[in-house]
């Protein structure tokens, strides 16, 4: 057995995503999209930045057009400023 350790991607790792969101301006809002993204499955993490949102998830439970259908779904101007797998930088909502 070997101490050195695994290279390996691991399962439950997580990737991050920055969303625009255009149209989130007030508090109340704010705590709706926190909502929102607390119910997805495979979300880990959500903290609301100015403009748009900071989201960790499990790429085995769901993807970044879910998490931004959702929020499209419920309103909001979703669209992902970054992402890192894939490697994605600036793409709006179609």
């Amino acid at each position: 057995m070997s101490d050195q350790p695994s290279t390996t991607p691991r399962e439950d790792s997580l990737e991050e995503l920055d969303l625009m969101i255009d149209n989130m301006e007030t508090e109340f809002q704010e705590e709706e999209v926190k909502k929102i993204l607390a119910g997805l499955r495979g979300v880990q993490d959500g903290r609301v930045v100015q403009g748009g949102v900071w989201v960790s998830y499990h790429p085995a439970s769901t993807t970044m057009e879910k998490i931004c259908e959702a929020l499209q779904k419920a309103g909001y101007n979703a669209g992902v400023f970054q992402s890192s797998n894939p490697p994605v930088t600036g793409t709006s909502p179609d």
